[in-house]
């Protein structure tokens, strides 16, 4: 007999289907959404799995890669393929988006996606935090020049470097304006 997991994960928590080749379904439960809880609760079945689907998501990564290290088959499928499979369901909620997650890998009707590994990701979220602060520093200074220009201050062309020599100078003893730009 062939066995079918399907997780619906959510930040908290992660609700588990297992069902048999013939759709029937054996065990559910809800469990921590962390790998040794979820790989407990499946291996407390005592039960061989064929294919164990999780939906694309914010912490699909981490699960995926910690599951398959504990050797479960995992399939990541895409979420607007399952959101598709399931939309027949009568009433949406964890429980049964896990069932309808175990049925779309019973049926092996799904689009499975790769999923990054670590260091791609690790570079991923470097190059957009990098991205995220050298947008804030793009606003932070448009913002001292802007509050500059109303007190009759011009900025001008200058060069990173000498760019917070500029503002000082700019601002020169005027305490009011210091508090202003300062922080």
């Amino acid at each position: 007999m062939k066995y079918y997991v399907g997780l619906d994960v959510s930040i908290k928590e992660t609700s588990v289907c297992i069902v048999n080749q013939d759709g029937d379904i054996l065990a559910e439960k809800s469990v921590l959404s962390e790998p040794k809880n979820i790989a407990q609760y499946l291996q407390s079945q005592k039960i061989k799995y064929e294919r164990v689907g999780i939906e694309a998501g914010c912490i699909t990564p981490w699960l995926y890669h910690e599951l398959i290290a504990l050797d479960f088959p995992m399939v990541c499928i895409e979420t607007r393929h399952a959101k598709a499979a399931m939309d027949a369901q009568n009433m949406k909620t964890d429980r049964n988006d896990a069932r309808g997650i175990a049925h779309i890998m019973r049926t092996s009707w799904y689009k499975e996606v790769h999923v990054k590994s670590h260091d791609t990701h690790k570079t991923r979220v470097l190059i957009n935090n990098r991205k995220c602060l050298q947008s804030k520093m793009i606003d932070i200074t448009g913002q001292i020049r802007g509050t500059l220009k109303v007190f009759g201050h011009k900025v001008g062309h200058v060069s990173n470097k000498k760019y917070e020599g500029r503002i000082y100078e700019l601002i020169g003893d005027d305490p009011e304006l210091l508090l202003y730009i300062e922080p």
